[in-house]
């Protein structure tokens, strides 16, 4: 373990530490590393979009702002998933993972898409994997002798004892 003494300041950043997880906690209901992956993400996509601006000589305060806004709204959101989580689900997280996921998938899509308009070769593979986590975050249980909403492409039937089973929307 790495121990710096930082002099007279130390304890103030202790309490900056202490005031910084407390919040976490509080809002977020703990810090895990799905959010460390958003908030990576969400830097690198702005980075890449200043980039893409400034390769275009067309970089405007405007549309940073307005990402930076709606990116601001994505952490709001994930902390109503949170108080749903708590009102709904027991403090279980299943709201704000299911966000978490579709946030990750727009992020990393969006930085895959900055990283095209620069010359970047992306794998296909890499863009359906953002694809197929985004949609994770969609998933919808459904209890026996209910019907799934429409639009749904497939089920899986989880029995009590035996191995799941995926329906697809054509079975």
């Amino acid at each position: 373990m790495l121990y710096l003494k930082l002099g007279t300041h130390a304890g103030t950043l202790d309490k900056i530490a202490l005031t910084l997880g407390l919040l976490a906690g509080f809002l977020f209901g703990g810090w895990h590393e799905l959010l460390t992956a958003l908030l990576i993400l969400q830097g690198l996509d702005i980075f890449t979009g200043l980039l893409v601006g400034g390769k275009d000589k067309n970089i405007s305060s405007s549309v940073m702002n307005a990402g930076i806004k709606k990116k601001i709204g994505t952490w709001i959101a994930i902390i109503l998933a949170h108080v749903i989580d708590i009102v709904l689900f027991d403090k279980q997280p299943v709201a704000q993972m299911g966000i978490i996921f579709v946030l990750l998938g727009n992020e990393g899509l969006s930085l895959v898409e900055n990283l095209g308009k620069l010359g970047v070769p992306i794998p296909e593979m890499i863009t359906k994997y953002l694809i197929q986590i985004r949609s994770h975050g969609d998933k919808q249980e459904v209890k026996a002798g209910d019907l799934p909403a429409s639009g749904i492409e497939q089920v899986v039937v989880v029995p009590e004892e035996g191995k799941p089973q995926i329906l697809t929307k054509d079975e």
